[in-house]
């Protein structure tokens, strides 16, 4: 419960820690952003500056220039003034002191003056008029330059305003930075502490799985004991008559069960596991009255197997769920003596271990591979069984798992080299039944040992024997598997 909490802890500081980043990376993005405007804007005051500079500059000299000006025309318009005034002055005191005799000359210079003095009076509006023109573009670029102040001060606001924003912004990612080690720093004590009670819970599992497998070896044990004493509690029981039937459970160890067969005389059938510490030795030791062994690999076991051949004399010999160990030592130790054999759920065995049983029991009359074998059934397997003279039935496969590879060649030398086979069952496909049946017509079966012609009774399943029946010939006859 502890280490859970610690663990759900850990993730909420994890998801907390993502949401911070997250929140981080925003941050940043929202401060890059302000960070870029910040410098848009200062070029851009930058700019307003300059022109505001410029514009201040040129305002000041249209001052002085005004200034000027205005001092000169002013100076000019005096002096027309006074000129005027000079003009106009004679033709007032010729009104009243010219002599009559002078009169004339007096009406014939005044047009002259009045003419100079219009010239200079027009010079004098111009000069007015320009002034007024001047004071008028004097006042537009005071109004320009206060334009240009006010927006310079409005970006300068906003400039202010968005360092402010800025700072804010850097603030509350050094909070959020100083808030993400904090965490970093917890999230890594918390790792500690887990690391450190992961490591308790590792020893504690480890002892636990120790203890498991000690129990289990005494439970082993307690197994094989149980059933040594069970098998000895049945041979004390029948000590005046002999055991014919024993089935000993899995569990025993080799030395327990070469104990037991050493005191079984007259036993005929024996279901047995293989121990797994089996060195083959146990095997060396089955009564001789043995008709019938069921054969399982170590740790398994199951239900005998029922026969539907089975020879009178010799031993019949059912091996299941064996690998190639448990073969191995029947091949060593089993020898001529067995007649029958039947092999079923063995995946595990190989091409080379199956053969090395098949040349061992050379006394072979009846053979049954199933499915599972299909991978040994090879030519080289198919071929150790030429050495059994006395071979009259040969089964591959079974009604409940079918044969999907067959060596076709290798059944029909097999069919031709053993004169007394007589049986063949398949059960297989019917594109493969029909491959072995053209194969077993071509091939010459030639005659038994006493000279008569040989007769292949060829068994199939219903579906190949449908397509087939029309092809049974004098020495080989196609039926159906029962």
């Amino acid at each position: 419960m502890e280490i859970a909490a610690v663990r759900e802890e850990m993730n909420f500081l994890r998801e907390e820690m993502k949401a911070l980043r997250e929140e981080m990376t925003n941050q940043r993005e929202e401060t890059k952003g302000c960070k870029s405007e910040v410098t848009n804007l200062k070029t851009e005051m930058k700019r307003q500056k300059d022109e505001n500079t410029a514009l201040h500059s040129e305002v000041v000299r249209l001052q002085q220039a005004m200034v000027e000006e205005r001092s000169t025309r002013q100076t000019v318009v005096e002096e027309l003034r006074q000129e005027v005034r000079r003009l106009t002055a004679p033709f007032g005191r010729l009104q009243g002191l010219v002599p009559r005799g002078q009169e004339e000359v007096v009406e014939t210079q005044v047009p002259l003056e009045s003419a100079k003095v219009r010239e200079l009076e027009d010079r004098l509006s111009q000069a007015l008029v320009d002034q007024k023109r001047a004071e008028d573009d004097l006042k537009e670029s005071r109004a320009t330059n206060s334009a240009t102040e006010t927006k310079l001060r409005e970006t300068e606001a906003r400039n202010e305003d968005l360092i402010s924003k800025t700072n804010d912004l850097e603030q509350i990612n050094a909070s959020l930075k100083k808030r993400l080690h904090e965490m970093e720093r917890t999230l890594d004590h918390e790792r500690s502490s887990s690391k450190d009670k992961d490591e308790v819970i590792k020893r504690q599992l480890e002892e636990m799985q120790q203890q498991k497998e000690k129990q289990q070896a005494l439970m082993n044990t307690k197994v094989a004991l149980d059933a040594e004493i069970s098998a000895f509690n049945k041979l004390l029981e029948s000590k005046n008559t002999s055991i014919k039937k024993l089935c000993f459970p899995p569990g025993l160890s080799e030395k327990s069960l070469t104990n037991i067969l050493q005191n079984s005389e007259g036993m005929e059938e024996l279901t047995v596991t293989a121990p797994s510490d089996s060195t083959g030795q146990w095997v060396r030791l089955l009564p001789p009255s043995l008709g019938r062994l069921d054969v399982f690999g170590p740790g398994e076991t199951g239900e005998p197997q029922t026969l539907v051949r089975r020879p009178d004399h010799g031993l019949t010999v059912v091996i299941g769920q064996a690998d190639n160990d448990v073969i191995n030592q029947l091949a060593k130790e089993l020898g001529p003596r067995v007649t029958k054999l039947t092999m079923f759920n063995c995946p595990c065995v190989t091409t080379w271990a199956l053969q090395r049983l098949l040349s061992a029991l050379t006394g072979l009359e009846d053979v049954t591979l199933d499915c599972s074998l299909s991978g040994a059934i090879t030519d080289a397997s198919l071929a150790a069984l030429h050495g059994c003279s006395q071979l009259s039935g040969l089964q591959l496969g079974r009604v409940s798992g079918l044969c999907t590879y067959i060596p076709v060649t290798a059944v029909s030398r097999l069919v031709v080299t053993c004169r007394r086979l007589e049986l063949l069952f398949l059960f297989t496909t019917d594109e493969l039944s029909q491959t072995v049946l053209d194969a077993l017509v071509q091939a010459d079966l030639g005659k038994s040992d006493d000279g008569t012609p040989r007769t292949l009774r060829f068994r199939v399943l219903e579906p190949a024997y449908g397509k087939l029946r029309q092809r049974s010939t004098s020495s080989i006859k196609v039926l159906k598997c029962n």
